[in-house]
């Protein structure tokens, strides 16, 4: 499906959401969406901008992006929410143009004090290169387009005021586009977990977790994880986080005879330091995700981020992300770097303008590294939501 019948799928959907919602709604609890509406205008040069194996030079473009969003109270205890881009990028050379984008839905309920559904359904249409905090796939290819959609229903439970049970399922499926080397995944992941709340400063739960795979290997792996989580507040301006355990996975070999591999240790962590105008915060995991290549890989990572407002007016963000994966069949391993910073000075309440250095950098299967350095300037339009 292309990404204009989704879209077109996509507005339809909430054509009927909103006739549905005004035949059901009685007039006393009926409410006006509040719509937003934000356009970004940028301009770019970048040095390898797609981190091939050869260095084609400096390629300066443009771009602009339409994000729209939508607040909705339905009725009592229910809200909807969406919000979405449209992005048209153009290269001044060898790469031509691209149409990107990404729609997300949401719908809450609120059934009692103890009790909340929450429905989410995403699609994204994005660049290899502007993904590369989010997947391992990049390192393998760079170049072609991924698309990712994913529909999730939650429930949250709270018998009580220190105890909170969620549930969840999730259809997942993620694709690079005409891509030589990737394919089509699709996964379910299913989940439970309970935090009790021991103490003002300290929450502690279990965590279980089954995620499925299908794709065109044949040998679909299948995750089970189990999870120890804590959140503490250390103190007025510090937070942490963690979750530590094992997960199992199993798999179809060439011989058609399902095997299971040793259970391995896995869990991520956390810690953020929160003071007025400013958060700082350092992340690390050890998990495993899906992946167009091998469908489950097993990867480690680490993160930070920085944001801190340096004037009434100005404020600066940085971010730096690194992942590493494990090739199986292959000598090495995949791995990207991002490190990124980006200022913002507010003009008005409508108008702000935005400059940024990043720098992009994957390892190649031979052992070389190809890197990226973009350096951006943009303007951003605001509507603010009425």
């Amino acid at each position: 499906m292309s990404f204009r019948e989704l879209a077109a799928v996509g507005t339809f959907g909430l054509q009927i959401l909103a006739a549905f919602s005004a035949a059901l709604a009685p007039a006393a609890v009926r409410a006006q969406p509040q719509l937003g509406l934000e356009v970004d205008v940028n301009a770019f040069s970048a040095s390898n901008p797609f981190l091939l194996s050869e260095d084609p030079g400096i390629t300066p473009g443009g771009e602009i992006v339409v994000r729209p969003d939508l607040t909705w109270p339905i009725g009592p205890g229910t809200t909807a929410t969406a919000e979405g881009s449209l992005g048209f990028r153009q290269y001044s050379r060898r790469y031509g143009n691209f149409v990107t984008g990404q729609a997300t839905g949401t719908l809450q309920h609120r059934r009692s004090e103890y009790l909340w559904l929450r429905t989410d359904a995403s699609y994204e249409r994005i660049l290899p290169t502007d993904a590369l905090a989010d997947s391992i796939d990049v390192a393998i290819d760079p170049v072609s387009l991924r698309e990712n959609i994913q529909a999730r229903q939650t429930l949250t439970w709270n018998p009580n005021e220190t105890t909170s049970v969620v549930g969840s399922v999730a259809w997942l499926r993620t694709d690079a586009i005409d891509s030589p080397i990737l394919i089509g995944t699709s996964a379910f992941d299913f989940s439970i977990g309970a935090e009790k709340r021991v103490s003002p400063l300290l929450a502690v739960g279990v965590r279980g977790q089954v995620i499925t795979t299908r794709s065109e290997l044949g040998d679909d792996p299948t995750i089970k994880a189990f999870r120890l989580t804590a959140t503490r507040r250390l103190a007025g301006t510090w937070r942490a986080q963690a979750s530590v355990g094992i997960d199992q996975e199993n798999r179809t070999g060439l011989d058609s005879v399902r095997r299971e591999t040793p259970a391995r240790l896995s869990g991520s962590g956390g810690i953020c330091y929160e003071p007025e105008h400013m958060a700082v915060c350092l992340t690390a995991a050890i998990r495993s995700v899906i992946s167009g290549f091998g469908n489950l890989q097993r990867e480690t990572s680490v993160g930070a981020t920085l944001r801190r407002r340096i004037s009434e007016n100005g404020t600066l963000a940085a971010s730096a992300d690194y992942r590493r994966a494990p090739l199986p069949g292959v000598p090495g391993r995949a791995e990207v770097l991002q490190l990124s910073t980006d200022y913002e000075h507010r003009v008005s309440r409508r108008f702000s303008l935005r400059s940024g250095v990043d720098y992009l950098r994957r390892n190649l299967l031979a052992g070389d590294r190809a890197g990226s350095v973009v350096v951006h300037v943009g303007l951003t339009l605001r509507e603010p939501r009425r």
